[in-house]
């Protein structure tokens, strides 16, 4: 089983979303801008909610959006090292 990609932790009226890949650096995949958008809905809907705090899990917060995941859809499946292998 694979770890969430969002942790999220209530205390009192403070909502705290950890970004949880740090092996990537916290970047920001599809499917962790899919559980942001969700988990802000949620906190949305919740009148207990007053603040959201935002934190990455790892020795860093948040490297930007998955380059590795955006050349795989740009080049229509091909690997990272494949693009750059046919930009040569």
């Amino acid at each position: 089983m694979t770890a969430p990609v969002l942790l999220i932790e209530k205390h009192d009226a403070i909502a705290t979303l950890t970004l949880n890949r740090p092996e990537a650096m916290n970047a920001l995949s599809r499917e962790l801008r899919s559980a942001i958008s969700d988990a802000f809905a949620g906190c949305e809907a919740d009148p207990d909610t007053a603040a959201i705090v935002i934190t990455g899990a790892g020795r860093a917060f948040c490297a930007g959006l998955d380059l590795k995941e955006l050349a795989v859809e740009s080049a229509g499946g091909m690997s990272g090292a494949d693009l750059i292998d046919s930009i040569r």
